[in-house]
């Protein structure tokens, strides 16, 4: 508790009786008395005006770390922040596709834009011969669409018999590998594109690598069976005395380093929608 303050120097009543007034000096009381009405005290000096003080300068920081408050360990923990739920691959372009923008990612080798390119490449390819035949002077060749070529998934067998019947020109009704592989080329594009237009699709970049990935697996599979389909059928030709020959030709490795490329581009888009921020 604060001790009271002495008053003010100044004529106040004599404590010990012997005047009516003596002199307070502001610590002690003088010698000096005064008879009838005490006068004024004396004027005190105005205080001196409060100069607040300086603001303490900021602490060293030369990493610009941003300071953190002094720990309170009375203070109520804060709550844990809870952050949205992780949403695969629902990818949207920030602004509209345009064709300036779309040649730039193409640069960039961005996902969706390879894997759009690439599938109107293979669609492009599918139409061009991907094996050629040559007996004596007959010449042939089939595209992913022919319906009597040794493919992958509905292909017949080369033997004897099939081969005779090539020689009779007698159709082998075996079906086509479209009905395998365009379903692939076209759910890959569909959905890249979808994504490129602005639209919502749900796991978009996982269906565009499963998609991309089968189709380049299954080229990988089907040039290895046409090559071995097709040195089959010229061994059984040369052996019934016939000149022949036969090859994988060019559109069909193209149409397999497209989808390739399209599953790599692919991969690209899923592992970056998975970078983002939660």
């Amino acid at each position: 508790m604060n001790a009271p303050h002495p008053p003010p120097p100044g004529w106040y009543p004599d404590p010990a009786g012997r005047a009516p007034f003596r002199y307070w000096d502001g610590t002690r009381w003088t010698e000096h008395t005064q008879q009838g009405t005490a006068p004024p005290p004396a004027p005190t000096a105005a205080p001196a005006p409060v100069t607040p003080a300086a603001p303490a300068p900021p602490a060293w920081n030369p990493a610009g770390v941003p300071a953190q408050p002094a720990w309170n360990p009375t203070a109520p923990a804060a709550p844990y922040a809870t952050g949205a739920p992780y949403a695969p691959a629902t990818s949207r372009p920030a602004t509209p596709t345009t064709g300036a923008s779309f040649v730039e990612d193409l640069k960039k080798f961005e996902g969706f834009a390879v894997v759009i390119v690439g599938a109107l490449l293979f669609l492009i390819l599918s139409f061009l011969p991907w094996s050629s035949s040559k007996v004596e002077s007959s010449e042939g060749s089939e595209n992913m669409w022919g319906s009597d070529a040794p493919w992958l998934v509905r292909g017949y067998e080369i033997n004897e018999e099939t081969v005779s019947m090539a020689l009779q020109q007698i159709p082998v009704d075996s079906g086509s590998d479209a009905i395998v592989l365009l379903p692939l080329v076209l759910a890959a594009g569909l959905v890249a594109a979808a994504v490129k237009l602005g639209k919502q699709v749900p796991h978009a970049a996982e269906i565009t690598v499963g998609a991309s990935a089968l189709l380049a697996l299954l080229m990988i599979i089907e040039i290895s069976h046409v090559k071995s389909a097709t040195s089959k059928g010229v061994k059984i030709l040369q052996q019934a005395g016939y000149r022949a020959d036969g090859s994988v030709d060019f559109a069909m490795y193209a149409a397999a380093a497209i989808a390739i490329a399209m599953t790599i581009a692919a991969a690209r888009s899923l592992q970056a929608a998975r970078s983002k921020p939660r």
